[in-house]
């Protein structure tokens, strides 16, 4: 459901044109948990690849979260 928010965020539909500027955080205490749900919005979804689905983990370094991408 949530990989179904998200991919109308980015794409846009009937209703709603898309929101080009929109980034997305995905928060959980555990990061298999994190990681699970990052494969299954890979393998769900036609529109979130493995460029837009971004692990935050010690080496990240940016000031901003980029449009339409999202973060674990």
């Amino acid at each position: 459901m949530a990989t179904a928010a998200i991919e109308i965020l980015i794409q846009g539909d009937y209703d709603n044109a898309p929101d080009t500027e929109a980034s997305f955080l995905w928060i959980s205490d555990q990061p298999e948990l994190n990681e699970q749900t990052r494969r299954k919005m890979l393998s769900m979804s036609t529109v979130l690849s493995e460029s837009r689905l971004v692990v935050i983990d010690a080496t990240f370094d940016s000031d901003v979260f980029k449009e339409n991408t999202v973060y674990f």
